[in-house]
């Protein structure tokens, strides 16, 4: 988001400090520039990870992990397992947190920290179903995913694989 100008009296906003932050010499309200949140899960089977490849814009037919905005009164929990059953059409258990990884979103560079967990898939009787902003699904080998895969996807992929490695 670029702001510009204050969100209470119209101003223009000037910058202060650094990383965005930007104030009104009129009414000193400050914009921060804090990141959104967002929770996203690699969901795993044995050395195979599930990779949703995005049906709409930004970076869409790039393969990418479950996951979206936290929405107001939402946990990272709950928007996790949310964006699965959204996305995917399944419930999935949550094996713990991954981590969190700094990223952006969209053309104009909306700052995010993306909450991601390890989870399973909870009813392995449910088939698989691509939600609306799904265009496939599909199982990926930890060690080789598609060359179209989301930078902050291939960040946490590649943690799982070294704390994995580290056991």
């Amino acid at each position: 988001m670029r702001a510009r100008f204050c969100m209470q009296c119209a101003a223009p906003l000037t910058p202060v400090g650094g990383r965005g932050a930007k104030a009104c010499r009129r009414c000193g309200w400050t914009y921060w520039n804090n990141p959104k949140p967002t929770a996203s899960i690699v969901i795993v089977d044995g050395r195979r990870v599930l990779l949703a490849k995005r049906a709409i814009p930004p970076l869409r037919g790039y393969w990418d992990l479950v996951g979206g905005f936290v929405e107001p009164g939402e946990t990272a929990e709950g928007a996790a397992r949310r964006e699965a059953r959204e996305e995917l059409g399944v419930e999935v258990d949550l094996q713990g947190a991954l981590g969190t990884f700094a990223g952006t979103y969209g053309p104009g560079g909306i700052a995010t920290l993306d909450v991601c967990y390890v989870a399973r898939i909870a009813n392995e009787t449910g088939d698989l179903t691509a939600g609306d902003d799904v265009a496939d699904v599909a199982w990926a080998p930890m060690h080789r995913l598609p060359r179209r895969t989301v930078q902050t996807a291939r960040a946490a992929i590649s943690r799982l694989r070294r704390l994995r490695r580290a056991r």
